[in-house]
């Protein structure tokens, strides 16, 4: 379990799935949660929708894409829809930072939910509940940096910028790559002190409740939190953004003959 155990029941999820669908969508069906800025986009412009039906037939996947009710909705046809091939598309074209699928939203809003925010407030309006995520996490909070070897803790602001974390000596600070952390680069996000840096004697004092450590593939951050409500927050953003990222980011080849160039960071995938 994480900080909390989870109240929810899959009476709350048949709920939670009625209330974010004005129409009945079957269940060979995928549907996409967009930012307002993503909606903004695809409302400004269709091209993004004739890009996503282009690259279904790419694939040869037999489905109806559809932009309604502020959702993409991508049906199956004879044949019964790849989750994964669907996601990969569309997180490809419409933007991962602006697309998120329904599942892993009524996850978010859940984790959410468990640490005492207003579940119906975030249920009625997917999309400002996504902005607001987007909005807070880009803003970013200030953090107590803790180290394995004698250096001293420091205050660092952090911040999440698309598919990475960064973190500076103040907010109003630019931000730089070598010190930042890829969200693929990210193992596994620890709540609690359970890493040498957050074990030290010095730290006997500080609770467990206000640290949490983000475990990397060549470097791990060990933070301290003002409140355990902040602690709570900010591990359920970073979790969320990392498991959006891992999954959006897989490699894929499924738009290359599109005349358009897919997003810089993904052309750049080994």
């Amino acid at each position: 379990l994480k900080f909390e155990e989870c109240v929810s029941t899959m009476a709350h999820f048949q709920e939670d799935e009625k209330k974010l669908k004005d129409k009945d969508v079957s269940e060979a069906s995928r549907v996409f949660y967009l930012t307002k800025e993503g909606i903004k986009k695809l409302e400004k412009n269709n091209a993004m929708l004739k890009q996503l039906q282009k690259a279904k037939e790419i694939v040869h996947m037999d489905a109806k894409v559809t932009f309604a009710d502020k959702q993409i909705i991508v049906t199956q046809g004879a044949h019964k829809l790849d989750k994964d091939t669907v996601d990969k598309i569309v997180h490809e074209v419409i933007g991962a930072a602006n697309c998120y699928s329904e599942a892993e939203f009524i996850k978010l809003v859940d984790e959410l939910a468990s640490i005492e925010k207003p579940r119906q407030e975030m249920l009625k309006d997917p999309a400002q509940t996504l902005t607001n995520l987007l909005t807070i996490t880009e803003k970013g909070a200030n953090f107590i940096k803790h180290n394995e070897g004698a250096v001293a803790p420091r205050q660092q602001w952090f911040s999440i910028k698309g598919d990475r974390l960064y973190w500076r000596d103040r907010e109003k600070g630019a931000n730089h790559l070598n010190r930042s952390m890829e969200m693929k680069s990210i193992v596994k996000v620890k709540p609690g002190k359970t890493t040498k840096a957050l074990k030290k004697k010095a730290l006997n004092k500080i609770s467990e409740d206000v640290c949490f450590s983000i475990i990397g593939v060549r470097k791990s951050l060990d933070l301290q939190c003002h409140s355990r409500a902040m602690r709570d927050e900010w591990f359920t953003y970073i979790e969320f953004t990392h498991r959006h990222y891992v999954r959006a980011k897989k490699k894929t080849i499924y738009l290359a003959d599109l005349e358009s160039a897919l997003d810089d960071d993904l052309q750049m995938l080994d």
